[in-house]
């Protein structure tokens, strides 16, 4: 039920009041009482010209002298609302309605303005501003919002979950962004469009300016820095007067040297979105539309990649093979998938094998890197390095010159070593491991038992889990657990059995020992 309010002095206030004209004043200044019914606002210290103790009207609105809605106070239709100014008026509940023509037609609206008018939450604030639909907001002068929109500065205008901020941004496409002095997301038109255009028939959705004159015309594209453009699908343009106008599909530029295969690979990769532009023609930066390239970590140009292809016809990346050429010369040593062949006669040909140098990697997972090296077909993720090394074994290890590895899991380091027994070690010049986890480090020594272990030079050791410390020490095939440490000791069918010194021999039984 619509109200008629007055405006009073409340002297035990000390404030103006605005009371129903239905309710009672007194005369004395100690007893004033009224029966307030629904008061809108109280303002102290005011100070608007031409209020009276006695206004009834517009609450200081100066409406030309020509009576127009709302003189009545009758503007505020819905329950709860607030309405101050010529026709101005809200229908919705819980409305604020305030200036000449301020309109509120939705639920808890809010239209502050001349010709403002607000929607459904939504709130409008300046001249002609318009926040139609639901949850919008329209700050400036002339600004437009739709559902969800947000607009801030004069001639905005927000589609439906779009936001514009900045004088004459426009974010007409819905989901839109414009940020900055006239930047334009989804249109190519600085012309605002009207307040009666139905949304949904206008603009490309998903684009983003940001920037000063930014403008992102096409569906999903970006346009950031000032006078950038962004004019095809899901395109982008970074950096001031950037333009980024290539759009998907562009087929990339395919050297005449390349085979068919790699033809079709660059072919595979062709683009299914628009271009990155960090520039425009004849205004190039680096990565796209670009210049050429200074250090080795800039992005290169076709005319870069055109002069890489007539200068280096090579083919074994600057290897010098004398004008004899051999396998690889057309890049052809790598048959394995996944594998790799570098060098002059290089062959990979296991499954994610690697082969640099003239060397042979045979098996899966295998890597081959120096001269002659050999891994064959049963070396799985072996390694050999050096030169005219050779391994059977899978899981296996050759680093130096001309070493031997048979057995699973074997490890030849040096020079001449034949690792040949399972899991066994063979490290420094000509050492021989015959037995299953045997071990020997120097030169020309033997171990044949198993687990067997020999440091030195010139020692043989055949004992199961037998010890050989030092130059020529010996110990037999039956005298397991036994240990020979200095020099040109021997030890003979004797078990469990040590001697330490030098020329010493132990022989027969089992826990003897010579020491001298």
């Amino acid at each position: 039920m619509n109200k008629v309010y007055k405006i009073v002095w409340n002297e035990s206030l000390g404030t103006w009041c605005a009371i129903s004209e239905v309710s009672k004043t007194r005369g004395k200044r100690s007893s004033a009482k009224t029966n307030v019914a629904g008061a809108l606002l109280a303002v102290s210290a005011l100070t608007m010209s031409g209020m009276t103790a006695a206004a009834d009207n517009y609450v200081s609105v100066n409406d030309g002298g020509t009576q127009s809605g709302n003189y009545n106070n009758d503007g505020a239709v819905a329950s709860g609302s607030v309405v101050i100014g010529p026709d101005s008026s809200s229908i919705g509940a819980s409305g604020v309605a305030i200036g000449n023509n301020a309109d509120v037609t939705g639920l808890q609206g809010v239209a502050i303005g001349n010709n403002a008018q607000a929607g459904y939450q939504s709130i409008a604030l300046g001249f002609d501003t318009v926040a139609t639909a639901f949850n919008s907001m329209a700050l400036g002068n002339r600004a437009i919002a739709y559902t969800d929109g947000t607009t801030l500065g004069q001639g905005t205008y927000a589609n439906k979950l779009a936001t514009a901020m900045g004088n004459g941004a426009l974010a007409v496409g819905q989901e839109s962004t414009a940020y900055g002095y006239s930047a334009l997301a989804g249109t190519d038109s600085f012309s605002q469009p009207s307040a009666g255009t139905d949304p949904d028939t206008i603009g490309k959705a998903y684009a983003t300016a940001m920037g000063s004159r930014a403008k992102a015309s096409a569906q999903g594209s970006t346009a950031v820095g000032a006078g950038s453009v962004a004019e095809v699908d899901n395109g982008i343009a970074l950096g001031a007067n950037s333009v980024a106008n290539t759009g998907a599909g562009v087929a990339g530029y395919v050297p005449t040297s390349a085979n068919q295969s790699q033809k079709d690979a660059i072919n595979a990769t062709q683009s299914t979105l628009g271009a990155v532009s960090v520039g425009s023609v004849g205004n190039t930066r680096q990565i796209t539309n670009v210049a050429a390239g200074t250090t080795d970590t800039d992005a290169v140009n076709v005319a870069q990649l055109k002069a890489v292809q007539s200068a280096t016809e090579t083919h074994y990346f600057s290897v010098n093979d004398e004008g004899t050429q051999a396998n690889n010369y057309n890049n052809d040593g790598a048959t394995g998938k996944n594998a790799l062949a570098v060098g002059i006669g290089a062959k990979a040909v296991g499954e994610n094998a690697i082969a640099i140098g003239n060397v042979t990697s045979d098996a899966a997972n295998s890597i081959a890197i120096g001269n002659n090296n050999s891994l064959s077909n049963s070396a799985s993720s072996s390694t050999a390095i050096g030169h005219n090394n050779n391994v059977t074994g899978n899981e296996a290890i050759a680093l130096g010159a001309n070493n031997t590895v048979k057995d699973f899991s074997g490890v030849a380091v040096g020079s001449y070593n034949n690792a040949e027994g399972y899991r066994s070690i063979a490290v420094g010049a000509e050492n021989k491991t015959k037995g299953q986890w045997s071990s020997a480090f120097g030169v020309w020594n033997i171990a044949e038992g198993e687990r067997a272990t020999v440091l030195g030079a010139n020692n043989t050791i055949q004992g199961r889990r037998a010890l050989g410390m030092g130059v020529a020490n010996e110990i037999s095939s039956a005298s397991e657990y036994s240990s020979a440490v200095g020099a040109f000791n021997k030890i003979i069918d004797s078990m469990k059995s040590l001697t330490a010194g030098f020329g010493n021999t132990v022989t027969g039984g089992e826990k003897n020992s010579d020491v001298c």
